[in-house]
């Protein structure tokens, strides 16, 4: 027969070349039909390439020719007819076994066919959950732990899993607040020059470097900057720039050892509304300070009551630069008459220093009101006044030559009938 008359599948056929008294065309492999244009029996997929053997379990005889889906047999399912169907047990050659009717909140077992508690339960009624499962409705879901819990066990209530140091979460599979990397270990930070440590705990990133503070480099923020020195927790920067006078830029810390410098004794003030004799003065800056050095004083305020200073005898003005990152401390207590208001202690500075070129004032952030003041010399902390912030410079060169200090002893005012009493 001729070519044209033979119609051979163009995909099937071997050519277009069929018998001459039948018109069979001559088929591929595993493909069948005068015209080779259908696949054999549990084969599919001609018109994808070629036929293919079908992928059925035993649960099946044939599939589909075309798009290969498997036939399976009662009680069997699956893609390839490979599982029971739920109410089926018993996958094999002949397909599935219907399950018995189970009661008590049990269920078929696929395999065996006999009655037991859904995976994760347990108990009479199946209302228990196994070790390894937690109770979430009905159900026992499985606890998952992740790899930082200490065991697959978890709360039966909430599938909470318990972690070891360094993990957290549900199922302990992220890294706690310290710590870093996969397996979750402690961050080295130095703790003095890393940024955002809280109760001695520090963040650092998936490769365990330390957030450092301005003035501190180093992996776990432990070195000073070039130029800087004196590492410290309580520095907002973390080292402290040197400051050499403009003869040097590098500097190191000095072996110094600190010691406090102690007034002789306790000043007793009294503050009267009377126009007694009295032993006070305004300084340069409107500021009523006690020119005195005797243990007791009764000073007469004015009106509106103002708060008094006392100035610092000799022993603590002069070259104080290695006071920079001390503490001026002193302690005030007080009794009768009315406090001040707040409104006007915040006019007023708790401490302040004369140089020769320019004033320093320290302003408390919540005024005390009786209780111990602790001021530490800090550009960060004092303001030049008139000006703003202090700068390094500025503090540094009001303590190499302090002139004067005072100190604001009461916050009180007396009244008519009631004296303030200080100390």
């Amino acid at each position: 027969m001729s070519p044209d008359g033979c119609n051979c599948s163009s995909i099937g056929a071997e050519s277009n070349v069929c018998d001459i008294r039948t018109g069979q065309c001559r088929c591929k492999q595993h493909v069948s039909g005068r015209a080779c244009d259908t696949c054999e029996e549990g084969y599919w997929g001609l018109q994808l390439g070629g036929c293919r053997r079908c992928a059925c379990g035993s649960g099946a005889s044939a599939c589909d020719p075309v798009t290969g889906a498997c036939a399976c047999a009662e009680g069997v399912g699956g893609a390839q007819c490979d599982t029971c169907l739920p109410g089926y047990y018993g996958f094999g050659p002949a397909g599935c076994l219907p399950c018995p009717v189970c009661t008590d909140g049990k269920v078929c077992s696929p395999h065996s066919g006999r009655c037991v508690c859904p995976g994760g339960s347990m108990g009479a009624g199946c209302r228990q959950c196994a070790k390894g499962y937690w109770a979430m409705g009905t159900t026992c879901r499985p606890c998952s732990c992740g790899p930082g819990a200490v065991s697959n066990t978890c709360d039966v209530h909430t599938g909470q899993c318990k972690c070891k140091a360094g993990w957290e979460g549900a199922t302990c599979n992220q890294c706690s607040r310290g710590y870093y990397g996969p397996k979750c270990l402690r961050c080295q930070c130095h703790v003095p020059g890393t940024i955002g440590c809280v109760d001695g705990v520090c963040e650092c990133d998936h490769w365990g470097r330390c957030p450092c503070k301005d003035n501190v480099v180093g992996v776990q923020c432990d070195a000073c900057l070039e130029g800087t020195f004196g590492l410290s927790a309580d520095n907002p920067s973390g080292c402290t720039a040197c400051f050499c006078f403009g003869r040097v830029s590098k500097c190191s810390q000095a072996t110094l050892a600190r010691a406090a410098v102690h007034a002789a004794a306790p000043l007793h003030i009294t503050l009267q509304r009377a126009n007694h004799h009295v032993i006070t003065t305004m300084d340069q800056d409107s500021l009523l300070a006690i020119h005195t050095h005797s243990s007791d004083a009764t000073i007469s305020l004015p009106w509106p009551p103002v708060p008094v200073y006392v100035e610092l005898d000799k022993r603590f003005v002069g070259d104080r630069v290695t006071s920079y990152g001390g503490s001026l401390r002193f302690r005030v207590e007080e009794e009768g008459g009315t406090e001040l208001s707040r409104e006007v202690l915040a006019k007023f500075p708790l401490v302040r220093l004369y140089t020769k070129s320019i004033v320093l004032e320290f302003f408390e952030r919540i005024p005390i009101i009786n209780g111990t003041h602790s001021v530490r010399f800090h550009e960060s902390l004092w303001m030049v006044r008139g000006r703003g912030v202090a700068s390094r410079s500025a503090l540094m060169l009001a303590l190499r030559r302090l002139d004067k200090i005072l100190i604001r002893v009461t916050t009180r005012a007396p009244t008519h009938q009631e004296h303030v009493h200080a100390l």
